[in-house]
C-alpha cells in the first residue's frame, strides 16, 4: 500500500513539471525571429531568447563563452563538449543521463550586441524537461551580465 502514495506523488511531480515548463514559457517567445533554429513545434523542452548588451560583440561573446565553460549545476548540468566558430558557440550539456544542446550566437546590433541563446533537449523522453533548459539559459544570462558589469535585474 505504500507504493500507491509514491506513485501518486511521482505522477503529481510529472504533471507539475510539465505545467511549470508551459507556464514559465520554455518555448520561444512570441515574435522571436532570431538566427538560431526554431524550437520544434509542440515541444516544451526548448528555450530561445535574445538579450541586448551595450558592449561590443567580441566582449559579449567572451563573457558568454566563459559562462558556458564554467557553468556547473546539479540541476542544469555542465558543458561536456564546446565548439567555437567565430562568434558562434555550440555546446553539449549533460545532466545525469540526459543531454541537451546549447547554441549561442552574438551579432552586432544598433545598441551594441545581441546575444541569442537556444537550449533544447537532444533526446526527448516524456513531455517535459522540468524547466532545466530555461533555468540553464537564465543562469547563463545572469553570468554574462555579471561578467559585463551589468546588474542581474536587467535580464528578467
Amino acid at each position: 500500500m505504500r507504493l500507491r502514495p509514491a506513485l501518486l506523488g511521482l505522477a503529481a511531480l510529472s504533471v507539475a513539471g510539465y505545467a511549470g515548463s508551459r507556464v514559465l514559457g520554455s518555448r520561444s517567445p512570441v515574435g522571436y525571429l532570431g538566427p538560431l533554429p526554431p524550437c520544434p513545434r509542440g515541444r516544451s523542452v526548448c528555450t530561445r531568447v535574445r538579450r541586448d548588451f551595450a558592449d561590443p560583440p567580441e566582449a559579449v561573446f567572451a563573457a558568454a563563452e566563459a559562462a558556458v565553460r564554467t557553468h556547473r549545476s546539479l540541476l542544469t548540468g555542465s558543458a561536456v563538449e564546446v565548439e567555437v566558430d567565430g562568434l558562434t558557440l555550440r555546446a553539449l550539456f549533460q545532466v545525469g543521463l540526459f543531454r541537451d544542446d546549447l547554441d549561442l550566437l552574438v551579432e552586432p546590433s544598433l545598441t551594441g550586441s545581441a546575444l541569442h541563446v537556444r537550449s533544447a533537449v537532444r533526446n526527448q523522453i516524456g513531455q517535459s524537461d522540468f524547466g532545466v533548459n530555461q533555468r540553464r539559459v537564465r543562469a547563463l544570462l545572469a553570468d554574462v551580465a555579471a561578467r559585463l558589469g551589468q546588474p542581474a535585474s536587467s535580464i528578467s
